[in-house]
């Protein structure tokens, strides 16, 4: 599995780039609450300015927002109780993890070495907060978790996923899980690995890959997936799991032509990160370091 290629006759680059180009376009934050007296929040959707500089869909002024959205991101991950939220006020723990992601990777693009310095503390805070802050440990998080260090160039001893030969999850589905809360963190471990392994080419990762989107092929359900494409350009690398693909594509448009612009923020950021992937941006920026 090579980075940043393709596979198919369908062109799922250009795809989910018009894909992500619709919901960019779309998306703004939409939550319904306040935060609480002393909550501190960060919308993800302070990352689109990073999302449209990725796939080159900018608008003036998107570059001189990144400093500020990192520099607001370090404020609220240096508090144990500060939180990431999506389009909607929803906090999960993939949501900080990706705004990382997407800020540093825009940062190092235009190379912006003052919000590349910033997001690198927000990264430091992220890592270093109390575990008791974090909840159980997950080794779909911890790829993430090592993915921000190496972006960064910061010691993190997580270790990724022993390689499987055959088709395997990344963790196996345990007896209390919710099928559909793990095949979410599933399908989010995939997305990090994928990247891990764009910037670090390695066979070991490539197989770890490969295992599981072979895996998820032939066990997830579109009904157990969401409407964020987590893990898209993994599947959409190999003929033999781009189907996969081609259904959270499906599943994305659907979804962006019934929600509001509060639904499309997600969606926006992950399309345009795998855009990314697909077309060998992210190996490019990162591979330099």
């Amino acid at each position: 599995m090579q980075p940043g290629r393709t596979t198919g006759q369908t062109d799922y680059t250009a795809v989910t780039l018009q894909l992500a180009a619709k919901a960019l376009a779309s998306a703004t934050d939409s939550a319904p609450h306040r935060q609480r007296e002393g909550e501190l929040r960060w919308p993800i959707a302070n990352a689109l300015p990073a999302a449209r500089i990725l796939v080159d869909q900018s608008a003036i002024g998107d570059a001189s927002l990144l400093n500020g959205a990192a520099k607001s991101l370090v404020q609220t991950l240096a508090e144990d109780t500060g939180k990431v939220t999506d389009g909607f006020g929803h906090a999960r723990p993939s949501y900080a993890l990706l705004a990382i992601h997407l800020l540093g990777s825009a940062a190092r693009l235009t190379n912006d070495q003052d919000t590349l310095e910033r997001t690198k503390q927000a990264a430091i805070s992220l890592l270093n907060r109390n575990p008791q802050q974090t909840g159980p440990p997950d080794p779909r998080l911890a790829i993430w978790r090592r993915l921000i260090a190496r972006q960064h160039g910061l010691h993190e001893a997580e270790e990724l996923p022993l390689p499987n030969i055959d088709p395997a999850p990344l963790i196996p589905l345990g007896l209390n899980d919710l099928i559909d809360s793990w095949t979410y963190y599933e399908l989010v471990g995939l997305h990090g690995l994928h990247l891990c392994q764009q910037i670090e080419p390695d066979d070991t990762l490539a197989q770890s890959v490969r295992s599981a989107t072979l895996y998820h092929l032939g066990h997830t359900q579109p009904d157990y997936t969401t409407y964020q494409p987590w893990g898209l350009a993994a599947f959409a690398s190999e003929a033999q799991t781009a189907v996969f693909a081609e259904q959270q594509l499906h599943d994305v448009a659907t979804h962006l032509s019934i929600e509001g612009p509060g639904g499309a923020v997600l969606p926006a950021l992950l399309l345009a990160d795998n855009a990314a992937a697909m077309s060998g941006t992210l190996t490019k920026v990162w591979q330099r370091i």
